[in-house]
């Protein structure tokens, strides 16, 4: 009876599902049972299983590479035997029209970001039934399919192992399971949900405010502990930031009219759970005066520059962080989305994304600060950038409860500066204003066909060139108001960005990339990223590889424009004489700029001719001329100018002058000599 059962479900999902496998379901002893019971179904319903061509390459490696399958597996001999019968079902199948390999178009071999990019992509299509043992991608993909049963019009995601007998089985969470969903976060970590925002009126009294030198007290859960305040290390708009006499800790001193009730029960909810993540500053303890008065807060000691004041600015960038590549800007995205994802699986949501509240020391350490304006349960988040606000917020006069999908627009926006060092998702050429593109939707960056010619100029192109293909499809698909994920409840979570940048900087670290293309580690590429469709050449020049199409005569378009600089002979301005010039057109060097060719030849004077009567011009070019020469200006046009020089040339020839008998001789005898 249970066979028949597993028969009738594997039915159902031939019937309604696209069906994916996975190299690790692919490798099991089982998996020849599961084909014997499921390939009778695909022949009647002409369908096909569908896996990713980079799971048949790592199949043909563990098959081809017994040092690889070592490598990645250890001493198991077994593996290889598999691999090797995997590699010929899958061929065997393949040429029977039922499973069907798909090329990802990314440069990696990592099919995990594959399936949850299709999973994520298709949603709207199909219902999809993915199979595997790997209980991590399991997870993520179970959270998308999560995710759908929450929007309306969403299709069913669901996944399944290959069990005992060939049969398909759910995947059971365990405790080696990675943390995806908030249920899985100890109580005393998570904050509730609510839709009810909190509206506590009134400030609190306050006799003093400590400064430098006071002494307060820190207070947590009844416990108490003194403290000094030593050196002011900050003053903003809501306080001032003091070192103090416990290394690693500072307090932050609120202003008078800053303290308020609604504040103080904020920060007495928050200090109710256990919130310990490195690098997040968060609320530790209460900050009392000497007369028992809630005065701020204590935190963990912050270091580094903000990411507003150096990584979004290119020259800043250099200068600070002078031997960073692309495997640190993506170590640095990873660094921050793990601490971000800490938080949203704490129901914590930050509201105000603001690249100046995060400071980096390094790809690896990073910390956030300002931490008392997140948003958790009904205390809301009153202050936000515009630049990271979606676009269902924009118009808003006032913030209120956000949710993770407004958070997850402020998420993709930095991640994105972080990849395009400071340059935000919406600003394009001829935009409007990046308010109104981002209300609009109006993403231009290409992805496949759809190119709109607004990307800015600069070297973001390239940097847009060199990412994954899954990155940019996800951004696109975010930021575009057509993109299957630009929706509020559909936009990518923290967990699906983590996993795509973490497989983003296995592919650099590996050396996959920059083996096929030696700019795909430069963080502000010169060019496009290689096609592997095309053919390379290195420009005559240079030295650098381009497409062969793009090069003219062997030089490459940058090379082409650069060339020899020189002076305008009339003005001195710095002039260039461009290598096209030089080796395409072969023309001459211009001796004078474009702007003061075209001021020799505006009009200096307008005369009438004395002999036709008729006006004309005298630019200020000719005036130059005549006056260099020491001439008087015409006075007659340049007709008649032309005719009285011919009429005395003609005279010349026609009346020449008859020599002299001696010269006469003198000709003859030079002639004949």
């Amino acid at each position: 009876m249970p066979q028949e059962n597993s028969l009738e479900l594997l039915d159902k999902f031939v019937k309604g599902y696209k069906i994916f496998i996975d190299t690790s379901s692919l490798l099991l002893q089982e998996s020849e049972k599961f084909f014997q019971n499921i390939v009778p179904l695909l022949e009647r319903e002409k369908k096909s299983l569908i896996l990713p061509l980079s799971v048949y390459r790592e199949l043909q490696k563990l098959a081809n590479d017994p040092a690889y399958c070592r490598q990645k597996h250890g001493n198991n001999p077994e593996l290889n035997m598999r691999a090797i019968r995997a590699c010929k079902n899958v061929v065997r199948l393949h040429q029977a029209r039922l499973v069907e390999v798909f090329a990802d178009p990314d440069d990696g071999d990592f099919a995990d970001n594959v399936f949850l990019h299709v999973l994520t992509k298709k949603r709207m299509q199909y219902d999809m039934l993915l199979i595997t043992q790997d209980r991590g991608l399991a997870s993520e993909a179970t959270r998308i399919g999560k995710e759908n049963r929450a929007v309306h019009g969403m299709k069913k995601i669901l996944v399944q192992r290959i069990g005992k007998n060939g049969s398909l089985q759910r995947i059971i969470d365990s405790k080696a399971t990675p943390q995806t969903d908030s249920e899985e976060i100890p109580l005393n970590e998570r904050f509730a949900f609510t839709k009810e925002v909190m509206q506590i009126p009134g400030r609190l009294p306050v006799s003093k405010i400590p400064t430098t030198g006071d002494s307060v007290t820190a207070t947590r859960n009844g416990k108490t502990k003194p403290l000094r305040l030593l050196d002011e290390l900050g003053r903003g708009g809501e306080g001032s930031v003091y070192k103090t006499n416990i290394p690693g800790y500072v307090a932050k001193i609120y202003n008078p009219e800053k303290i308020t009730r609604l504040r103080y029960k904020k920060l007495e909810l928050m200090l109710t759970k256990n919130i310990d993540c490195e690098g997040v500053c968060f609320p530790l303890a209460m900050i009392l005066n000497q007369r028992n008065e809630f005065v701020g807060y204590l935190m963990r000691t912050a270091s580094g520059r903000d990411l507003g004041k150096s990584v979004f600015m290119p020259m800043l960038l250099k200068k600070y962080f002078p031997r960073w590549n692309k495997i640190d800007t993506v170590q640095l995205c990873v660094t921050i989305l793990k601490k971000l994802k800490y938080l949203h699986d704490r129901n914590i949501i930050l509201g105000d994304i603001n690249p100046y509240n995060i400071l980096v020391v390094s790809p690896k350490e990073v910390y956030f600060v300002d931490t008392d304006s997140y948003q958790v349960e009904g205390f809301i988040c009153p202050v936000g950038m515009p630049l990271f606000t979606a676009p269902e917020l924009q118009n808003q006069k006032e913030y209120g409860l956000r949710t993770l999908g407004n958070e997850n627009f402020a998420v993709a926006t930095l991640l994105f500066m972080i990849m395009h060092p400071g340059k935000p998702p919406y600003a394009m050429q001829d935009g409007i204003g990046i308010k109104e593109n981002i209300i609009s939707g109006e993403f231009s960056y290409p992805f496949g066909e759809r190119k709109t010619g607004k990307v800015p100029k600069g070297p973001w192109r390239f940097c847009w060139s060199h990412l994954t293909y899954q990155l940019k499809s996800t951004f696109y698909e975010t930021f575009w108001r057509n993109g299957n994920l630009h929706s509020e409840k559909k936009r990518p979570s923290t967990g699906y960005w983590l996993r795509l940048f973490e497989t983003y900087l296995e592919s650099l670290k590996s050396g996959k990339m920059s083996e096929w293309d030696e700019e795909a580690l430069l963080i502000f590429p010169t060019r496009f990223k290689k096609d592997r469709n095309k053919t390379y050449a290195k420009c005559k020049l240079c030295g650098k590889e381009y497409d062969e199409e793009s090069l003219e005569q062997g030089i490459c378009r940058t090379c082409l424009s650069d060339g020899d600089k020189y002076h305008c002979e009339r003005c001195g301005r710095e002039m260039i004489y461009t290598n096209y010039q030089k080796y395409i057109k072969h023309a001459k060097r211009y001796k004078i700029c474009r702007d003061c060719y075209e001021k020799r030849n505006t009009i200096w004077n307008r005369r009438t001719c004395k002999n036709c009567g008729r006006m004309f011009e005298i630019t200020l070019g000719e005036k130059e001329y005549f006056d260099k020469k020491g001439f008087a200006l015409p006075t007659r046009c340049e007709n008649c100018r032309g005719r009285s020089q011919a009429t005395q040339i003609h005279r010349e020839v026609r009346t020449p002058v008859q020599p002299t008998t001696s010269s006469v001789f003198d000709w003859i005898r030079n002639f004949f000599n």
